[in-house]
């Protein structure tokens, strides 16, 4: 009875979370996507859903927000590409080798894209691709202008084009967080594995860095040292810029779970105390009406009383139903009889 209801009370409370959970937790892949729907729901400026969910989704924005910030970025860089070889065609040794260099760029940023777009993130994968792309590019690049001064200038554009795959590398620690169910903290374990994550791709940033270098000073420098350096001290600088940026939204995100998972737990608390204050309205209540009444009668029991009595026995075995029943006094067969004989 009370049991009953309250369990599918709970049921029915918990059902659409825990689906709402599935939803986000692993989205359909093979259902049909755009870019212009995840960035509605990547800027969107409101939520709708249980507050438990709320850590989750703001994570899965954040990622998104951050996957089309680098995007952008690229895009410049292609525009920036484009300019260079259609106004400075003069600057470069070898014009083709230059053109077929940024029709490949864009092609490789395409389908870069379209990998990280659906799966809504940056991926190390798509990053590690881009990265070695961006080596071969670079090769290409200093191929292309070996006779000419200005290799370090505003022409090498697959200089700000690997940068952004750096940015990218750093920008990847915001989402390897994994926190636990509970939302208190990360999962045990995860930290070792950070440092491996983090290792890695600051070896994949030192490898674009030295390609640049080398890029540069091949066949023979033309460029002073200083530039070259400066440039290619930016590939530290904006990797490591974006690794402050992921630990900044890791502590961020971790304390949005974290205050979700007290506010949920101090949710249920009190609907714990309501739901027994209340019960113990409905069943003590009348039990106490009960006994006020049968003060002001004597030996024998109206049948009204004794009906009232069983009702409220048979409420409080439905809470407790490993207790015995006890008859209460005055209301067993014996005075039952007697109430018969009176």
């Amino acid at each position: 009875m009370i049991r009953n209801r309250r369990a599918g009370a709970t049921l029915g409370r918990a059902a659409p979370s825990r689906a709402a959970g599935k939803l986000l937790a692993a989205p359909d892949r093979t259902s049909t996507w755009s870019a212009a729907r995840l960035a509605r729901e990547a800027f969107a400026l409101t939520f709708r859903g249980a507050r438990q969910d709320l850590a989750e989704v703001t994570a899965r924005r954040t990622q998104a927000v951050l996957l089309f910030l680098l995007l952008a970025a690229r895009f410049v860089i292609l525009v920036q590409a484009g300019i260079d070889v259609a106004v400075g065609s003069g600057a470069y040794t070898r014009l083709p080798l230059a053109m077929g260099l940024v029709v490949a760029c864009v092609c490789e940023s395409v389908v870069w894209a379209l990998v990280q777009l659906r799966a809504q993130r940056l991926t190390s994968g798509a990053l590690l691709g881009d990265a070695v792309f961006g080596v071969v590019g670079l090769a290409v690049m200093s191929a292309a202008t070996t006779a000419q001064p200005g290799r370090a200038g505003s022409l090498n554009w697959m200089l700000p084009y690997t940068v952004v795959t750096a940015v990218g590398f750093g920008l990847l620690a915001a989402g390897d967080l994994r926190l636990g169910d509970d939302g208190s903290g990360p999962v045990a374990g995860e930290e070792p594995r950070q440092g491996l994550y983090l290792a890695a791709r600051a070896a994949a940033v030192v490898t674009l860095a030295a390609a640049y270098l080398l890029s540069v000073i091949l066949p023979r420098r033309l460029d002073p040292p200083v530039q070259l350096w400066t440039n290619d001290g930016n590939f530290a600088w904006f990797f490591g810029a974006a690794l402050v940026v992921s630990v900044l939204l890791r502590r961020w995100l971790i304390l949005i779970s974290t205050r979700n998972a007290e506010a949920t737990r101090q949710a249920a608390e009190l609907s714990h105390e309501a739901h027994w204050r209340a019960l113990t309205v409905d069943v003590f209540g009348p039990v106490l009406d009960l006994l006020d009444g049968l003060e002001a009668i004597g030996d024998a029991v109206p049948v009204q009383f004794r009906l009232e009595a069983e009702r409220l026995i048979s409420l409080i075995e439905a809470v407790k139903p490993r207790s015995s029943r006890v008859p209460l006094a005055g209301t067993g067969p014996d005075v039952g009889a007697e109430a018969g004989d009176g």
